[in-house]
């Protein structure tokens, strides 16, 4: 037989499942509110991470490393830019004239007749050496070296130059023509086309 419990009986107040109100319930309660805790801190502890990460300054970039290179504004001074500008309207229609060449670009050493000693030393004192201008004729053949001499000819270091550059040019049969600065370029210029006339009648002849 079933045993029947009494309506007011203690044991009458539970149920099967274990529900209620009793110490498993309070357990489960404490450790949800904890974990809710926990979370909610966690968060609070990343946004203060984040805003503070956000407030601080953008690192400055490395500077930049200087080029070691820089271009130049002009090739050639007020002098050089006006004489060689005079130069092509005379000259153009029949010779071409270049420009800061090197001399190295139309005069050889003659190693046939040197030790190879001293070509190469030779070589050496002319290769670091332009002309101001160099006057060819429609085959690219220099016919005439143009020098313009400025204030700084006047040095005995430049002066020395001169001397050794000219005889380059007489050694290797190129006449050169010295234009100074500041002086009648109209005059140089007609100098310089009287002599290529005569070298040009010259050469025909022969």
């Amino acid at each position: 037989m079933p045993l029947r419990l009494a309506p007011g009986s203690r044991l009458a107040g539970r149920d099967d499942k274990g529900g209620g109100s009793g110490p498993f319930s309070k357990y489960h309660y404490m450790e949800t509110l904890i974990t809710i805790l926990i979370i909610v801190a966690v968060l609070v502890v990343i946004a203060v991470v984040l805003r503070k990460k956000a407030e601080q300054p953008a690192p400055e970039s490395a500077p930049e490393k200087p080029s070691g290179f820089l271009l130049k504004n002009y090739v050639m001074n007020k002098s050089e830019s006006t004489l060689y500008g005079m130069l092509m309207r005379a000259l153009s229609d029949n010779y071409v004239v270049l420009s800061k060449i090197r001399i190295e670009d139309f005069v050889d050493v003659n190693k046939n007749e040197l030790s190879r000693e001293e070509a190469f030393g030779l070589r050496n004192r002319i290769k670091s050496r332009h002309v101001d201008f160099l006057i060819c004729d429609r085959n690219s053949k220099p016919l005439m070296a143009v020098e313009l001499d400025g204030g700084s000819h006047n040095n005995y270091h430049r002066a020395q130059r001169d001397e050794f550059v000219d005889g380059v040019y007489r050694e290797a049969g190129l006449p050169v023509r010295h234009i100074r600065s500041g002086s009648d370029f109209a005059a140089g210029i007609n100098g310089i086309r009287r002599d290529l006339k005569e070298a040009n009648e010259q050469e025909e002849k022969i």
